[in-house]
């Protein structure tokens, strides 16, 4: 989904997330978002992953992962070097 509310700023979101899926399904999953990473380069890239993959894959497999994931962004964004990806490490509820 798009959220065009800062639109004439300049500012577009686009809300590539998908219930329940792991930093591995991402990197089996078809090309498709990489095609729209080539669409949109975008000037920020933000990766949100750990809550599903907890206790699923160990530090090592989700670190492969996540870089897989970073590399193939890295290398659809037109100049690399004037983007930025930010990995979000999820949120701890507080009780």
């Amino acid at each position: 989904t798009f959220y065009n509310g800062d639109y004439d700023k300049g500012v577009t979101v686009f809300d590539a997330g998908h219930f329940g899926w792991m930093a591995g399904s991402w990197v089996a999953a078809d090309a498709r978002w990489v095609d729209r990473v080539r669409e949109f380069n975008p000037h920020l890239v933000m990766l949100c992953f750990g809550t599903n993959d907890l206790g699923v894959y160990n530090a090592a497999t989700f670190q492969t992962n996540l870089t897989s994931m970073v590399d193939r962004i890295e290398g659809e964004l037109t100049d690399p070097n004037t983007h930025s990806i930010a990995i979000v490490a999820p949120w701890e509820p507080k009780n």
